[in-house]
């Protein structure tokens, strides 16, 4: 019990690096159809050097609202998708997807 609550921790220690530490959440949670919060969001993104590991998460843990790793719910989606398709392919070609 002990390690998964330290694994958590180690997980977790990326976001200390987040330029959006410390922003009000609400910044990054709103809706889809707002471009310039949406905008406003993902400038904090775009300077920040745990993004990759932001949008790792986001995907990991199906984070189904707010902008994660510099992107929406709805580019995480198409992420997935095209994750998803790449692996099928590669299993129908009988290599392995990275």
């Amino acid at each position: 019990m002990a390690s998964e609550r330290y694994e958590i921790v180690i997980d977790r220690a990326w976001m200390l690096r987040a330029a959006c530490r410390g922003v009000d959440p609400n910044v990054f949670f709103v809706d889809e159809g707002d471009a310039d919060g949406i905008a406003v969001a993902k400038r904090f993104c775009t300077v920040c050097v745990v993004q990759v590991r932001c949008l790792d998460h986001a995907l990991k843990f199906k984070e189904g609202d707010g902008i994660w790793g510099g992107a929406t719910p709805k580019e995480r989606r198409r992420i997935v998708k095209q994750r998803t398709q790449a692996a099928r392919r590669a299993r129908e070609a009988g290599t392995v997807a990275s």
